[in-house]
């Protein structure tokens, strides 16, 4: 228990040699003035000590005390728990955002892979004149590229993946609509959607 302790202690100073350099950044900004080099050294200083202290730390506290600057004279005086309470909300915050961003990478993997699977059958089937199973193949990858427009988040992580889908990565067209269009130019001349 001393050793945890101390590491609060420790932690707790750290977060007071934060907020007297974001002070001092704060009052040089509120006369409109840039913050000095050596400020800028103090307050990276005071980061790479607070992340030594728990990773990522400093960016999580420099969230939370831009959100409320109230959080910085309580920190100078020693008072911490608030802006260190405020600092691990914004740490909860990037965890969450990251996890969703990880499971929107697995979903738009998944359906790059379903899109490329689907495509290649669907071209194969046409290819051999298997009218009836290339349409139901191309009805299935419609209903993919309309499922974009109720599913936002996915349209947009997968709008960096153009190329991958067969498509030109500056089109200006939402990706539902240029998937749907490449489906409907593969059918043939005059038998577009």
């Amino acid at each position: 228990m001393p050793e945890q302790a101390s590491d609060k202690q420790a932690f707790d100073k750290a977060v007071q040699r934060f907020a007297r350099v974001a002070q001092d950044i704060v009052a040089m900004r509120d006369k409109g003035l840039q913050p000095l080099a050596s400020q800028r050294t103090a307050l990276n200083k005071a980061g790479a000590d607070l992340n030594t202290l728990r990773p990522e730390s400093f960016g999580d506290l420099r969230k939370a005390v831009n959100r409320d600057l109230s959080l910085i004279p309580e920190a100078v005086k020693g008072r911490t728990d608030r802006a260190i309470q405020a600092m691990e909300q914004q740490a909860r915050l990037r965890i969450d955002a990251q996890r969703v961003a990880a499971a929107n990478e697995r979903r738009a993997d998944a359906f790059v892979d379903q899109w490329q699977r689907q495509s290649e059958q669907y071209r194969a089937l046409r290819k051999n004149g298997s009218a009836a199973a290339s349409d139901k193949v191309r009805a299935s990858l419609v209903d993919m590229a309309k499922g974009l427009e109720r599913d936002t988040q996915l349209e947009s992580v997968l709008a960096a993946r153009r190329p991958q889908l067969g498509l030109d990565a500056m089109s200006t067209k939402t990706l539902s609509q240029d998937l749907q269009k490449s489906l409907g130019l593969s059918r043939g001349s005059g038998m577009g959607m």
